[in-house]
């Protein structure tokens, strides 16, 4: 998070906290800025007269305005003079500096009469040295402390606040103290999003900026998202309040572009995206905006010249047109499916090319390399997105040699992906996906799939939906809701259900004794299983137990404090239905658990393809469906299941229940079910249909 002090110009491989640029008169020496700080960048800029002569007559006048601006102080004048027609000075200041000192009074005055030179850039004046001198010191003890907090690798929820709150930071005039605040803990959250948000939320209560600073800063944003984490009742957020700060913050986002500071620019954007795209807002609840207003909750950020800039600016893929023999060449190679940050479900994809379409299919693992292993968004990964995207040279672009690096892997992994390949598939809308969205060169077909977490990410804001050829989703629903944000974002893609069933050959054995009054609950370790509304219905039944299959939950490795509430409701809960319960756990023996369960539950807010019901479906357990409240307002587990095993309160769920397990009706029951699941579940055109995918044709 920090680097060490540079006395010439930062271009070393370090990221130092501020940058600050030393501005002195060729005659006078540099402010002393040197605060004993590890993680202060300093670059000294002499202000040398211009070396090229300008015509006469120009010259006459550039030196009159001069004059003007130095209301008639010549000495002054000189040095606006010099400030005018400096072009080392202008490519400094739209080269990524933070703030600008002034070494004298004499061009303290100068900058007074020509604030244009430095393109909205904090101006600290000499006699205000001393006191910036000792902020930065404050700066880098406090980001000193963060990196220890972070490297111990504590609970993030658990570090006392006085590790994490700021010192009593004194104001400097001109300094950007709340900027730089926010930069310090925007760049802790890319090691831990909790641990960056509770430093936000504890400095803005020191500092209290006023409401432009704050936005402006980003500390708006990432004080609104720590709220998402450190409050009990996340869905209580007042949903206007939050949109007003992402409006803000892309409103600064977009200033800043427009004024050349590209790295704040995509520093703001970054924070809104974390911000809208909170999974407390979406993946982890009830409900959802994304879900039910997508066109109004995205309407912000799809207006923001940033983040146009981001996903459709600049010149397009890195790689250039292939020639014929090249084109020719790749017709006959084979074809790459691309895994996934969130889970293994590639395989299924992988057979189906191999078998039914005689192909020769690479896996390629893209999230297990450095670049894109870590899957939160950061500035750092926006900035790549510029390169990949190869944004003009000039104002408001990236520092490039500070993302040389990342370039070079970029380089190396995204461009044998399309080198080597006619078609790419690539799982998930991640960070993988997207990257490889902006870099395909022409020609390689690119598909994708999307379960269900992906779809309440950034990345799929983030995809250059104009390279991807179709889209693959699970369920009807997630085809509803994938339309209508492609058509918030401007884009009309192909979108394909192709449910990920599995097989459930097998899977029909005969039940056991006692199998009628056990339900079963398969996957139940996270919040969106909501696990409670299963033992809600059990309360309602008595005479039935409940057996839960797979790893259980562990709440202490959930970030939020209304994750840790739920998980540790749940734990309440389990004591308190005692032997009702049984955990299995993790089994690889599935269809051996299913034999003794003789009702299967889907107690889900939301799900893509469900295949824990679908297997126990597939066993004859009778079903019975939650009508996943996330997804209602698309549709839910319609259109996927069969309708009259859905219900929508625990209610219903309590009457379906006694009702299809009555010792009259349960055995007819359990063969229909199984019946039923064969003709629902059937996936013998999935594997046809990925191979028609993925070359856009049948083979």
């Amino acid at each position: 998070m920090t680097g060490p002090l540079h006395a010439g110009w930062f271009a070393a491989a370090t990221d130092p906290l501020v940058r600050v640029l030393v501005l002195h008169r060729p005659d006078g020496e540099p402010a002393p800025l040197d605060p004993g700080a590890t993680s202060v960048g300093v670059r000294t800029q002499a202000l040398e007269p211009p070396a090229d002569a300008l015509p006469a007559l120009r010259e006459g006048r550039v030196r009159a305005a001069s004059l003007v601006a130095a209301r008639g102080r010549p000495a002054v004048a000189r040095v606006v003079h010099d400030l005018k027609r400096s072009a080392d000075l202008r490519r400094a200041v739209t080269g990524g500096v933070d703030l600008v000192v002034s070494s004298d009074p004499l061009l303290d005055a100068a900058l007074d009469g020509v604030p244009a030179v430095l393109h909205g850039l904090p101006l600290v004046r000499s006699t205000d040295v001393p006191a910036l001198r000792s902020l930065l010191a404050d700066l880098t003890t406090w980001a000193e402390r963060l990196e220890a907090v972070a490297e111990a690798g504590s609970d993030p929820l658990a570090v006392p606040d006085d590790e994490l709150a700021p010192p009593r930071l004194a104001p400097v005039p001109g300094a950007p103290t709340t900027l730089l605040v926010a930069d310090l803990t925007r760049r802790l959250a890319g090691r831990s999003r909790t641990l960056g948000g509770r430093a936000a939320r504890l400095a803005g209560r020191i500092l209290r900026p006023d409401g432009g600073a704050a936005l402006a800063s980003g500390l708006a944003a990432q004080e609104a998202a720590a709220g998402l984490v450190l409050d009990p009742d996340p869905g209580a957020t007042d949903l206007d309040r939050l949109s007003a700060v992402a409006r803000g913050t892309l409103e600064a986002a977009d200033a800043a572009l427009a004024a050349g500071r590209g790295q704040l620019a995509l520093a703001l954007l970054s924070d809104a995206l974390l911000l809208l795209f909170h999974r407390e807002l979406h993946a982890d609840g009830d409900g959802s905006p994304l879900v039910d207003t997508p066109e109004r909750f995205l309407a912000d950020l799809v207006a923001s010249t940033t983040f146009r800039a981001v996903t459709s600016g600049g010149r397009g893929a890195l790689a250039r047109e292939r020639t014929q023999e090249q084109r020719a060449a790749q017709d006959r190679a084979p074809v790459a499916v691309v895994t996934g940050a969130y889970g293994t479900f590639h395989p299924e994809v992988v057979a189906a090319l191999e078998t039914v379409g005689g192909l020769e299919v690479d896996v390629v693992d893209l999230a297990r390399r450095q670049t894109f292993s870590a899957k939160p968004l950061t500035p750092d990964a926006l900035a790549a997105l510029t390169l990949l995207r190869r944004w003009p040279a000039g104002p408001g672009v990236p520092d490039r040699r500070q993302l040389r690096r990342t370039e070079t892997d970029l380089l190396r992994d995204l461009a044998a992906v399309g080198d080597e390949h006619r078609a790419v598939f690539s799982d998930w809308a991640d960070k993988s996906t997207a990257f490889l969205s902006h870099a395909l060169p022409p020609g390689p077909r690119l598909s994708m799939r999307i379960h269900r977490v992906d779809a309440f990410d950034p990345w799929f804001v983030l995809t250059d939906w104009t390279r991807v050829a179709e889209v693959v989703v699970v369920s009807p629903a997630f085809r509803d809701l994938v339309r209508a944000l492609l058509a918030v974002l401007g884009h009309d893609v192909p979108v394909r259900v192709v449910p990920s069933f599995g097989s459930i050959e097998g899977l029909a054995r005969p039940k056991t004794p006692g199998a009628r009054t056990r339900l079963g609950l398969i996957g139940w370790s996270r919040r969106p299983k909501d696990p409670l509304w299963a033992f809600d219905l059990l309360e309602r039944c008595p005479g039935y137990t409940l057996v839960c299959v797979g790893a259980p939950p562990t709440g202490a490795a959930v970030p939020t404090v209304a994750g840790r509430a739920y998980h540790a409701e749940v734990d309440r809960r389990l004591a308190e239905l005692g032997d009702r319960v049984e955990v299995v756990g993790w089994t690889d023996d599935v269809p051996a658990v299913l034999q003794g369960i003789g009702v299967i539950l889907s107690t889900s807010r939301s799900e893509g393809c469900h295949r824990g019901l679908i297997e126990g479906a597939g066993s004859g357990a009778v079903p019975v469906v939650r009508d996943w409240p996330l997804l209602a307002s698309r549709g839910g587990p319609h259109g996927l299941v069969d309708d009259a095993w859905v219900v929508t309160t625990v209610e219903q769920a309590a009457e379906r229940l006694v009702a299809v397990t009555h010792p009259d009706t349960w055995p007819a029951a359990v063969t229909a079910t199984a019946a039923r699941a064969a003709d629902l579940f059937d996936g013998s055109d999935a594997d046809a249909t990925y191979v028609e995918v993925v070359l856009g044709s049948t083979p």
